[in-house]
């Protein structure tokens, strides 16, 4: 099906479908609610819809005990990463794409079009069902500086980053920008079928080896005043990034993961996650590029 698909859609238009159809299923159900069904059957587990007409947030596909084990493993796979996070970034950097032992798998390639080129890979997560992603970028004509004012003014522009209009909540719950460190607070609607998601990360800039700033998303210790709530699933997210002035230009190397827990298929997100990150790559620089010329 995916090879006739792409005689008539490019590869990018695929994966927008892909991304738009898994956030907006309402839209599609309101053109073709038959055609709908069917295509859902086709991207997600065969017992999903069957376990969703009885609960209404996850977990949903296993058993709360195997939710468990699987949440045990993959928090021990994603603070292997978070802990010396710095030596962990270079080790990850260092790994050759090439490889075929190391399972890298290029999944986006974008040619440089208006002042912006990325290129996306995955590969799988040891310890977890969900991929990691690797982009390189280049942004033309943008500086450090522009990016580290975008970062420290992100509650500014945490909407406008939302393309989908799935953000329904964001604040800073630690801003100290003069030493780079950041606490978010954020909630969004991923879905029509789907519970809130809700996020709680530390953000960090460092400067490291002159000209270069290595930018952290991690997960803090939980803070008392923001528990996990009943009424929406709390997301685990991991994000490091290196950018490194080269001339007028900012080269970007940034390894990501994220998940959405509850019932929400690994199958499905590893699907999307390349296309998020070239997407929330090209937005940054759009902003960014505003932030240069003022």
């Amino acid at each position: 099906m995916e090879s006739d698909l792409k005689q008539t859609f490019t590869d990018d238009e695929i994966n927008n479908f892909y991304v738009d159809f898994a956030t907006d299923m309402k839209k599609y159900e309101a053109v073709n609610s038959h055609t709908m069904d069917q295509l859902y059957g086709f991207i997600d587990f065969p017992q999903f819809k069957e376990n969703i007409i009885g609960y209404k947030k996850g977990p949903m596909a296993i058993k709360a005990e195997e939710q468990k084990a699987q949440d045990d493993a993959y928090r021990k796979t994603l603070n292997s990463m978070t802990e010396n996070s710095q030596a962990k970034f270079y080790d990850l950097k260092n790994e050759d794409v090439n490889d075929p032992a190391l399972k890298w798998i290029k999944t986006v390639t974008m040619a440089e079009k208006d002042g912006i080129e990325v290129s996306v890979y995955k590969r799988p997560m040891e310890g977890s069902t969900l991929d990691l992603t690797r982009a390189d970028c280049v942004m033309r004509n943008v500086t450090l500086a522009n990016l580290k004012t975008f970062f420290g003014k992100y509650d500014t522009y945490a909407f406008r980053m939302d393309k989908r209009n799935n953000l329904k909540h964001f604040k800073w719950v630690v801003n100290n920008e003069p030493e780079g460190n950041w606490v978010m607070y954020s909630r969004s609607k991923i879905g029509a079928m789907t519970s809130d998601r809700d996020n709680l990360v530390q953000m960090t800039i460092t400067d490291v080896d002159g000209g270069k700033a290595l930018f952290q998303v991690l997960q803090p210790t939980e803070l008392a005043d923001y528990p996990p709530h009943d009424d929406y699933v709390r997301m685990v997210y991991f994000k490091s990034a290196l950018y490194t002035q080269e001339g007028p230009d900012v080269r970007v190397v940034q390894f990501e993961n994220f998940d959405l827990r509850g019932y929400f298929p690994a199958k499905l997100l590893n699907m999307i996650a390349s296309q998020h990150a070239k997407d929330a790559l090209m937005s940054i620089y759009e902003i960014v590029q505003e932030i240069a010329k003022e």
